[in-house]
């Protein structure tokens, strides 16, 4: 099926895309002395998101399909925090402390809260999408705030001997300018090949395109976390990873659904907002209880595995039983 190799395509150039765009502003800040702290649970976070961002920016503002994107960036939450970081607190057995991770966590259940509310009484569009975006970039701002106060001297020395040495590197410059410029071209027609794929694909399947971007298009999107966490344990860099993860998780409900949302409302059937909305409270419930010492970080990485696996389950029964 041709469609399938577009998607694959797609996502692939999708997430190049991202990761030179990233990649790409990290030098920037780097050169414009950011701590590497700051430039984790910031920058990092929202690289690893401008794919979800992407599609649902695409898929709700030019191609009129908020469903898709909507799915996308509330099926990425639950395999962000559900899959990944459950394999990550098995793996690592790493504890999160309090800090970023404690506020991103309470942040992302208010959001979920406040989602299933909305949910009941009007779909999700207007004034609550603009909201939303103003909400994710707000926290975005606070956290690069607070970010410097924590900034260490170690981390002050390097900086400015990396923003000292940047000058004397034009063409490496002009590498990053090149990288952002096609990093971001790729990423808008991958993410515009992989919207218009993604639906042709549950169109020929006889699937809902929601059941499609809340599952097998989430999982895709959320492969440069899954790396990200990957390559954090293998460096050890165990903080980056989970200041990823909740960070990405918030971006995705708030600005995500925001831009997937804020051209044409999306209503969700009361079944799939209690089924999505619950799961995401549950999992950051669930990832609070994470900082109780009394509890093995590898119980709760468990739970949080299984909690995701039974919210795929559920989704595919609702998606198969009612057809």
């Amino acid at each position: 099926m041709p469609e399938i190799i577009i998607f694959i395509v797609a996502l692939l150039a999708a997430i190049r895309g991202a990761d030179w765009v990233g990649k790409a502003s990290i030098s920037f800040a780097k050169r414009l002395g950011v701590s590497q702290f700051i430039i984790g649970v910031t920058f990092v976070s929202i690289a690893t998101t401008l794919p979800e961002l992407a599609v649902a920016f695409i898929s709700g503002t030019i191609n009129h399909n908020p469903p898709f994107g909507l799915g996308n960036v509330l099926g990425s939450p639950i395999i962000n925090l559900g899959l990944i970081l459950g394999s990550f607190f098995i793996i690592s057995k790493h504890q999160p402390s309090l800090g970023y991770y404690s506020r991103a966590i309470n942040i992302f259940i208010i959001v979920s809260a406040i989602l299933l509310i909305a949910s009941f009484f009007r779909p999700i569009g207007g004034l609550l999408s603009i909201f939303l975006i103003l909400f994710g970039v707000a926290f975005i701002v606070l956290e690069f705030l607070l970010s410097q106060r924590t900034k260490s001297l170690i981390d002050g020395v390097e900086n400015r001997f990396d923003k000292f040495i940047s000058f004397f590197h034009l063409a490496g410059n002009r590498d990053v300018i090149l990288e952002f410029i096609f990093g971001t071209a790729l990423l808008i027609f991958g993410c515009k090949f992989l919207v218009d794929s993604g639906v042709a694909i549950a169109n020929n399947v006889g699937v809902n395109s929601f059941f499609i971007s809340a599952t097998v298009l989430a999982a895709g999107t959320s492969l440069p976390e899954l790396v990200t966490m990957i390559t954090s344990v293998i460096k050890k860099r165990d903080g980056i990873s989970i200041g990823n993860l909740v960070g990405a998780s918030v971006i995705d409900a708030t600005i995500g659904v925001g831009l997937a949302t804020i051209a044409k409302p999306a209503a969700l059937t009361t079944v799939f907002s209690i089924l999505f909305f619950v799961t995401m409270i549950g999992l950051g419930i669930v990832c609070l209880i994470a900082l109780w010492r009394r509890i093995k970080i590898e119980v709760i990485g468990g739970i949080l595995v299984a909690t995701a696996l039974a919210f795929v389950i559920l989704l595919s029964l609702l998606e198969f039983t009612s057809r």
